[in-house]
């Protein structure tokens, strides 16, 4: 087994991976078009010119916190991969790295232990699978628009929801229609929803609401009308999301729209320095 970085003579060869990885066809462009060149890297195994697993990490918002995203066909290919990742790492650049992992992987949970991983938050993974029915209510949901007043008023919402977050990747956000804002009856946005770009089985990755204006409806509102917006350009759609196992409130919500529980995730945090 050979583990190099990806080059512009090999990144080809992932489509498989990562459309197995995803549960749906991917295409390699969208994945670079989508995370910014100096924020990502990756590293992929290979047996002769069969990729076999590939790890990458990724900037959590403008932190020295880094994201760890593992596929392998096989738990040995997963193991090397972590392995000569954290040979690599350099710990001027990052201060921590996390990783999602399903929580029945018992073998691979007790092998991040012995690397000194630990496990710091359970996920429920929560999953919609039917057709949306929109609802008449107060606010109006719609894709964000680039404007600087808007831009602006979203990383505001994101700050105060979960730390900084750059007008760049905004921007980015908004040009990739994954985005989505919810507006008051005077027309402010209150609330936010990131998505991802999978066409077939969609993420949701974060929805925030301003403070002054949570308990009111706009986030259940926000997520329903998100999810009957991007139905309506594939009815075949279906959602995915991970809420804390402690937010009940949370919990609560999504499963009042719909949502069912499909499964547990553990987010292993290992600090560098």
């Amino acid at each position: 087994m050979q583990i190099s970085t990806i080059t512009k003579d090999n990144i080809h060869k992932l489509s498989s991976l990562l459309s197995a990885s995803y549960g749906e066809p991917i295409e390699i462009q969208d994945e670079l078009d989508y995370f910014p060149k100096e924020t990502i890297y990756w590293y992929v195994a290979f047996q002769e010119e069969t990729p076999l697993g590939f790890i990458r990490h990724f900037k959590i918002g403008e932190s020295t916190k880094h994201q760890l995203e593992l596929y392998a066909l096989d738990l040995a290919t997963k193991k090397r991969l972590l392995l000569y990742f954290l040979k690599q790492v350099r710990v001027s650049v990052l201060s921590s790295i996390r990783l999602y992992v399903k929580k029945e992987q018992y073998a691979f949970v007790d092998f991040l232990e012995t690397l000194d991983f630990e496990m710091q938050e359970e996920y429920l993974e929560l999953a919609y699978k039917n057709l949306i029915v929109l609802t008449r209510h107060k606010g109006k949901t719609r894709l964000a628009e680039n404007t600087a007043q808007e831009v602006l008023a979203i990383q505001t919402i994101l700050y105060e929801n979960f730390g900084l977050i750059s007008i760049n990747r905004i921007k980015q956000q908004i040009k990739e229609q994954i985005i989505s804002v919810i507006e008051n009856k005077d027309g402010n946005i209150v609330g936010v929803c990131l998505f991802g770009a999978q066409e077939k089985e969609k993420e949701i990755i974060q929805i925030a609401v301003q403070s002054k204006h949570r308990q009111q409806g706009y986030g259940t509102v926000l997520l329903s009308h998100t999810m009957g917006l991007l139905q309506e350009k594939n009815s075949e759609m279906t959602f995915f999301l991970r809420v804390k196992t402690k937010n009940k409130v949370a919990i609560q919500m999504y499963k009042s729209i719909g949502f069912e529980k499909i499964g547990t995730e553990q987010w292993f945090v290992k600090k560098l320095n």
